[in-house]
């Protein structure tokens, strides 16, 4: 199909008819996921159809001659940005991003745009990368990408391993402060629902935020945290870490009273740890402490 519209296109037709086909030769590359090359033919379109096209910067347009604004000139930019951000070209397709945003009114296209804005940062552009998703939350509280774009922003600081923040955005995402689901969702088959996601990363939230409690030595938290989860989930991903991570806690609890001087304490915390998990390897070190 794409060598026909090529060679259609090289008989000259009229005005209308060659920028559909100037369109289609991209489209058609950039579905069989031909990244160089439907950047070449999108580039290509923008030249002839669209007068505010400047290009990008490793590749600046100097001189435009398109002397209108083609049908398919917000979709060619949108798939542009697609196509540089497959090819590695963050910084270029950030730009065609953001011109994209700013002149293309209300609608799916701004949305879509907006989001895949916010993925052309990486971890080390961290409070970029945290603005970017925020503001696409304030403007779009509820949507497609917003449960994920919550989310984001909590990884991005467990990334970095900026624990206070991470903690932060962790019970932001859980207490939907920043977005609402999109519960009605007709996407293509095989897509993911926000539903989906929600309860997906919600899992998984809750059990990170467990474990950065019990890293931060909140062993009582952590522990509350965590059977929230088991309970919630008893089927879950996270269920046998989660499980794990109470046994854990429940000794460190334990010791933190021991090394604070609080004996009696120590001791009610670690006759429930006996009573709980007798076979546990920890139990003779118990024993050993209380003589």
């Amino acid at each position: 199909a794409h060598t026909l519209y090529k060679k259609a296109l090289e008989l000259n037709p009229g005005e209308k008819l060659s920028e559909e086909l100037s369109y289609l030769l991209g489209w058609m590359l950039y579905k069989a996921k031909n990244w160089y090359s439907a950047t070449t033919e999108f580039e290509k379109y923008l030249r002839r159809y669209d007068p505010k096209w400047r290009g990008y910067p490793s590749k600046p347009v100097v001189e435009n001659k398109a002397k209108r604004t083609g049908k398919k000139s917000g979709k060619v930019r949108y798939y542009l940005g697609i196509c540089l951000l497959k090819r590695g070209y963050r910084h270029d397709a950030r730009e065609v991003f953001m011109d994209l945003i700013k002149f293309l009114p209300k609608g799916n296209l701004k949305h879509d745009a907006t989001w895949q804005y916010t993925r052309t940062f990486v971890s080390s552009e961290t409070a970029s990368a945290v603005d970017s998703l925020k503001r696409y939350l304030k403007n779009y509280p509820k949507a497609r990408y917003s449960v994920q774009a919550s989310y984001n922003i909590a990884n991005l600081y467990l990334t970095k391993k900026r624990t206070a923040d991470a903690i932060v955005a962790l019970r932001d995402f859980l207490g939907e402060k920043n977005f609402e689901v999109l519960k009605k969702f007709k996407g293509k088959q095989g897509e993911e629902s926000p539903l989906f996601t929600h309860k997906k990363l919600r899992q998984k939230a809750m059990y990170q935020l467990g474990r950065l409690l019990f890293d931060q030595k909140k062993y009582a938290v952590a522990i509350e945290q965590w059977q929230r989860y088991t309970a919630q989930f008893p089927n879950g991903k996270f269920w046998s870490a989660a499980q794990q991570g109470i046994l854990d806690a429940e000794y460190r609890l334990g010791e933190v009273l021991l090394s604070s001087r609080k004996y009696d304490k120590a001791r009610k915390v670690w006759e429930k740890f006996l009573l709980k998990y007798p076979l546990d390897a920890r139990v003779r070190k118990i024993l050993y402490i209380f003589g």
